[in-house]
């Protein structure tokens, strides 16, 4: 048995699969100890896995003071993102973090792209694989620096590899070639946490990309949880509800999007269950024309309940909940505002389980049409099913979990050498 390190990174739902991925080493006889910012190391805590504090925190208060950044739509990455000394403190301290981490480590395992999992294991010579939680990340042929034409992404590159060439230096690492440093971020044999069935297969540029299943993990709290007698009611009784979640995405007008679909809903004559989550929706931005009886807001609790119970869930399009939705056979309306997102949206068009809708030129009765015409529909339900049927009979962390045990032994899956 061996001792895995599992970095991770991003918000909540990019975090719970990982913890999926801690407790089924454990389960095998593994020990495992997860590297989380201080705002998700909670979730491994409930889990009792070992956990230790890496990179910079990221949670609800952290998204909300930057929530423009969250929205592509108005400012694209390259236009929002120079890096800074600042910024390479921050990841000379996360390698450091993450090398103590791995003092003891038989396998790292870190998410595609996180800079840090990358040096530590060129540092260390550590057998080393990184995964992926977003499908859209092997979707698309490889882009190199040079294929860039639009100068604001060429200074975008060049900024990010200056920062990394920095931090190098610091850790005593050779310099690397910028062409080269993409590579880098990821090693020869990497997991996609995705279904083919929703995904299809990786761009083959990407080398050797083994698709496990989604990684579907219930935190401890949520065994046994039941639904108050109202929310029960709520849901249960009368047309299935819509449900509004958009997760871990922070808006910079939530009353606004708020007021949308309420109306909306109110519009088809159905109730609306709406999760706070990171974006904050609240009681009291609800619009004057909408009865306060026909809208219930949550906190956390299970998606799978809640989805199994919906007319359609109408999400951001991060994959965690997409898989969910589809998995408890939920049609759903998605409205992108960044990163895998838009890629996620397109292949629910694409199988015909749902809808996708630009989130800031929708009108209350553009979306009430189409939850109507085309999500509320039987055949798309049938549809959802069918895939969620693919869904529910894969087993991705014990796939995962296979495979990450053939290549604990052998030598270093990484293409990077110093």
């Amino acid at each position: 048995m061996g001792v895995v390190v599992v970095a991770g990174c991003g918000t909540f739902g990019d975090h719970l699969p990982l913890v999926g991925l801690g407790r089924a080493l454990e389960e095998r006889g593994h020990r495992v100890r997860m590297a989380f910012n201080l705002a998700m190391m909670a979730c491994a805590e409930r889990a009792g896995l070992e956990v230790v504090p890496y990179g910079s925190v990221l949670g609800s208060q952290q998204a909300r003071q930057h929530a423009e950044c969250w929205d592509h739509w108005k400012a694209p990455v390259a236009s929002c993102r120079r890096w800074t000394e600042q910024d390479d403190d921050q990841l000379f301290d996360a390698c450091q973090a993450l090398k103590n981490a791995c003092r003891d480590a038989d396998m790292l395992i870190s998410a595609v792209n996180d800079e840090a999992g990358a040096l530590v294991h060129e540092l260390l010579g550590l057998p080393w694989v990184t995964l992926a939680l977003m499908p859209a990340a092997f979707a698309f042929p490889q882009r190199s620096f040079e294929s860039a034409t639009d100068e604001t992404e060429r200074a975008f590159h060049r900024s990010f590899s200056e920062h990394l060439q920095r931090v190098r230096r610091r850790l005593n690492l050779q310099d690397r070639p910028v062409e080269q440093q993409e590579d880098d971020l990821h090693s020869r044999k990497k997991l996609l946490i995705s279904s083919a069935a929703f995904s299809g297969t990786p761009a083959r540029d990407h080398g050797e990309v083994h698709i496990t299943g989604f990684w579907f993990y219930d935190e401890p709290h949520w065994l046994n949880w039941q639904p108050s007698v109202s929310l029960a009611r709520f849901v249960e009784d009368g047309e299935p509800p819509l449900v509004l979640s958009f997760g871990s995405l922070p808006l910079t007008d939530a009353p606004a999007v708020l007021k949308v679909h309420a109306r909306a809903a109110a519009e088809l004559g159905l109730r609306l269950v709406v999760q706070r989550g990171w974006a904050g929706f609240d009681e009291q931005d609800l619009p004057s024309d909408v009865s306060t009886q026909s809208v219930r807001f949550v906190d956390e609790m299970p998606h799978d309940w809640l989805f199994s119970r919906a007319g359609a869930a109408i999400l951001h399009g991060g994959i965690g909940s997409v898989a969910r939705a589809i998995r408890a056979g939920c049609p759903m309306v998605i409205e992108p505002y960044g990163n895998d997102q838009f890629y996620n949206a397109r292949q629910v068009v694409t199988l015909e389980i749902g809808a996708a809708m630009h989130p800031h030129r929708l009108s209350s009765a553009g979306l009430a049409r189409v939850l109507h015409e085309k999500v509320l529909q039987p055949e798309c339900r049938a549809r959802v099913k069918a895939i969620g049927a693919v869904l529910r009979a894969e087993d991705g962390l014990a796939r995962a979990c296979d495979l990450l045990e053939q290549w604990m032994g052998s030598p270093s899956p990484a293409t990077v050498s110093t």
